[in-house]
């Protein structure tokens, strides 16, 4: 009888490695820390004017918006000169002076008539914009002049309230909205909520380790119970989960907005660019999550296996 006990007690204390045990224990913890950093960042970028401007979902690019019907005179269609006042036959002598100008004073010009900002950038909780820092190059970084919260205005609503233009360019604009739904409204609650569960997970860990450690002087690790693993697959499971679904939808929103200028108001001069900063914040946090999750199956499926092998000793 005595046997049977003192075997009982080796069992259920197992002795682990030191090394292992302390890997086991800040592992999944500093994924889960990477991965709320993440995705906080990807939430909370653009919160307030300056803030990871570059770090969007969407970048509608509106600089060259009316500028090529300009310069390319007589060839721009009817529709697009009619919207930018072009007479409809050989090109008028004011905008012969526009052509023969420099680049930055026409398009300062068809800026004052447009009446849009440079850029229109679609964040988890804002739309922001403002101008390039860098007139000529796109990619040289932004300038952000205003933040609107989602919640107040939508895309579509705050690019007909700053264009000054009527007729086909604002009837062009409206398909853009109706082809590319509020579906930006949504992203901020799904981060909110991963990164809010990718703390949480670590606190499943914080347990584990409570059965790792040793207890009291001079005593070994211990490999923690398999419901520990059970429990932290569970949290770490769930925050993966809802970093997957924020990821696709924000890159499905930022798609749809690509694909929806580009079949209703690409001939304006409008471009529009997926976040890749964004993105890349997004699915490695979601990545991170992931291995994290794959470590708590490892784990618990040896801590199963170990305890089946004893059992049958």
């Amino acid at each position: 009888m005595s046997l049977v006990h003192n075997k009982t007690t080796i069992d259920s204390t197992e002795q682990y490695p030191k090394m292992h045990a302390l890997l086991g224990f800040l592992f999944p913890i500093l994924l889960a820390l990477a991965a709320f950093v993440l995705s906080l960042l990807a939430s909370l970028a653009g919160v307030k004017a300056g803030f990871m401007p570059d770090s969007n979902i969407a970048l509608l690019d509106t600089s060259r918006m009316g500028l090529d019907a300009v310069l390319v005179g007589n060839n721009a269609p009817s529709i697009v000169r009619r919207s930018l006042g072009m007479g409809s036959g050989k090109t008028n002598n004011e905008n012969n002076k526009l052509i023969n100008g420099t680049k930055d004073e026409v398009a300062k010009a068809i800026k004052d008539a447009v009446g849009l900002d440079q850029f229109y950038a679609v964040h988890a909780w804002t739309i922001c914009s403002g101008t390039f820092v860098n007139k000529n190059d796109p990619s040289g970084g932004l300038d952000v002049r205003v933040c609107w919260p989602l919640y107040q205005i939508n895309l579509t609503d705050l690019l007909e309230m700053d264009l000054k233009l009527s007729g086909p360019v604002r009837g062009a604009i409206r398909e853009v909205g109706a082809a590319a739904p509020r579906i930006p409204r949504v992203i901020g609650d799904l981060f909110t909520t991963a990164y809010l569960l990718c703390i949480f997970s670590v606190l499943p860990s914080v347990i584990a380790a409570h059965f790792t450690l040793p207890r009291g002087p001079g005593g070994g690790y211990h490999r923690p119970p398999f419901w520990t693993h059970v429990l932290n697959l569970a949290a770490a499971g769930l925050a993966f989960v809802m970093l997957v679904a924020a990821s696709a939808v924000a890159t499905a929103g930022a798609n749809r907005i690509a694909r929806a200028v580009r079949d209703e108001a690409v001939w304006l001069g409008m471009r529009v660019e997926a976040g890749a900063r964004f993105q890349g914040m997004a699915w490695t946090a979601t990545a991170l999550m992931g291995v994290a999750s794959l470590y708590h199956v490892l784990a618990g499926f040896l801590t199963s296996r170990n305890r089946s092998s004893k059992s049958r000793v």
